[in-house]
C-alpha cells in the first residue's frame, strides 16, 4: 500500500520517498534489534562473580555484577542452612574441623537447639563464601525459612534427609555500585579470637577512628610546612612513630593506616580511609569476566527429584560446556567426624556404633574407597542433587 500511494508522484519523488521510507524502515529494524540484543544482554547479565579477594590471603571473594539498590535482595531466593549437633560432644575436641571457620551460631538464626547442647549452623553461600571487612560491611544476611518442601516429617522418608532451614536471603546493606567486593558481617568476636593467626584485623570502627588520627596529622604538617617549610622531617616522623612503631603489628588503627605515601595522600584527598578502601576492593568489570566465574546461574526451588526436597535450578540459558557454578570446597579428611553415638543424659557413648550421621554429611562429595570429604560453600551449589544417568 505504501509503494502503490508513491506512484501518484514523478519519478524523483517516488525515488526520494521510497530511499527515505527503507532508511526509516531499516532504522527500525536496528533499533529492534539492539533492543533485543541489548534485552538479551541484560537478561545474561552475571549479578554476583567469584573471584580472587582484593583482600590479601583471602582467596576467594564475591563481587557485584550490577548496581544494587539499599535493601534489593542479592540474588533470587537464598542460601540453605545446615545444623551441625553437639559434634565436638561426639567427636571431642582433639581434632580440627575447618568448617568451624565457616558456621554461624544457630540461635542467632532462631534455628531449634531444643534437645541439643550446641547446634551450629553451616550456611553454604554468602554465609561461607563472602569475606568480611567490618567498616565495609554491605551485604545483611536474613533469618532462614523453615519448610520440609511439601513432604511429612512421619510419612516421607526424604523428609530427613535434607535440612528445612532454607532461603536464608542476603540483601544489600547500603547501594553497591557495580564491580564492588561483597562484604558480611563475621562479627567483631570473630576476629577478635584469631588475633594470634591473622594479627590485628580492624573491627567496626576502626577505620573512621585511624582516618582521624592520620587527618590531625595532615593539619599539623600544615601548620609545620607554613613555619618551617619542611615536609620531610613530619614523614620521617610518622615513619618512626607509626609504620615502624612497635605497635604496628598490635594496633588495629596503625594497622589499618596506609603503608606508603602514595595511598597516605589519597586517603588525606579523600579525608576517608573507608572510601579508599572501597575504591580498592572495586574491580571493573572487564577484570570481572576475564579473572571471575558468574555466581548467580541458579536459584532454589522444589527438586524434580522425588522426595529430594530443593534443587537447583537455572536462572538464565546455559549453553553446553559453559559453566554453572564455581565450586569452592571444605574438607574433612575422615568422613567418620560425621558419625552420631547414643546419648546417657549429657555423655556419649563413642564405644557403641554410631546411630546416626550429621546432616551435613548429605550435602559433601567423597568416595566409597576414601575418608575424604569434599563440602561445597558456593552459592546456592549445595542443592545441586544427583540425577544419575538420564539426568
Amino acid at each position: 500500500m505504501v509503494f502503490s500511494f508513491l506512484f501518484c508522484f514523478s519519478k524523483n519523488q517516488r525515488y526520494l520517498m521510497i530511499t527515505t521510507v527503507m532508511m526509516k524502515a531499516c532504522y527500525l529494524y536496528f533499533y529492534l534489534f539492539t533492543q533485543v540484543v541489548n534485552c538479551k544482554i541484560l537478561e545474561q547479565k552475571c549479578g554476583i562473580w567469584f573471584a580472587k579477594s582484593s583482600i590479601p590471603n583471602s582467596g576467594l571473594g564475591m563481587y557485584a555484577g550490577r548496581d544494587f539498590e539499599k535493601d534489593e535482595p542479592m540474588m533470587e531466593g537464598g542460601d540453605v542452612v545446615i545444623p551441625i549437633i553437639d559434634i565436638y560432644m561426639h567427636q571431642g575436641s582433639k581434632w580440627y574441623f575447618l568448617w568451624d571457620s565457616y558456621t554461624w551460631n544457630a540461635e542467632a538464626l532462631w534455628m531449634d537447639s531444643i534437645g541439643s547442647d550446641v547446634v551450629d549452623a553451616a550456611s553454604p553461600g554468602f554465609g561461607s563464601a563472602a569475606n568480611s571487612f567490618r567498616d565495609l560491611f554491605n551485604v545483611e544476611e536474613l533469618i532462614p525459612d523453615y519448610s520440609l518442601a511439601g513432604l511429612h516429617r512421619k510419612k516421607d522418608a526424604g523428609a530427613g534427609a535434607f535440612s528445612p532451614y532454607h532461603n536464608r536471603v542476603s540483601s544489600a546493606k547500603i547501594d553497591i555500585l557495580e564491580g564492588e567486593e561483597l562484604f558480611v558481617s563475621y562479627g567483631d568476636n570473630w576476629f577478635l579470637e584469631r588475633v594470634e593467626e591473622l594479627g590485628p584485623i580492624p573491627i567496626r570502627g576502626d577505620l573512621p577512628k585511624a582516618t582521624r588520627k592520620l587527618l590531625k596529622w595532615q593539619r599539623l604538617r600544615k601548620q609545620f610546612n607554613n613555619t618551617s617549610g619542611s615536609d620531610a622531617m613530619l614523614k620521617d616522623l610518622w615513619e618512626t612513630f607509626v609504620w615502624n612503631s612497635p605497635f604496628a603489628d598490635v594496633s588495629r588503627e596503625f594497622f589499618a593506616l596506609p603503608k606508603n605515601w602514595e595511598e597516605t595522600e589519597e586517603v588525606i584527598k579523600l579525608k576517608s580511609l573507608i572510601k579508599h578502601r572501597r575504591r580498592q576492593s572495586t574491580r571493573k568489570t572487564e577484570w570481572l569476566r576475564e579473572n571471575g566465574i558468574c555466581g548467580d546461574n541458579i536459584k532454589e526451588g522444589i527438586s524434580t527429584i522425588d522426595q529430594a526436597g530443593r534443587g537447583a535450578f537455572a536462572t538464565r540459558d546455559l549453553s553446553e560446556g559453559s559453566i554453572i557454578a564455581p565450586l569452592p570446597l571444605i574438607h574433612l579428611s575422615n568422613r567418620t567426624r560425621m558419625d552420631m553415638f547414643k546419648r546417657n543424659g549429657s555423655d556419649v557413648i563413642n564405644d557403641s556404633p554410631p546411630i546416626s550421621k550429621q546432616l551435613l554429611l548429605n550435602y559433601c562429595l567423597g568416595h566409597q574407597d576414601s575418608t575424604l570429604l569434599l563440602c561445597p560453600y558456593g552459592l546456592l551449589t549445595a542443592l545441586i542433587n544427583h540425577g544419575g544417568k538420564e539426568r
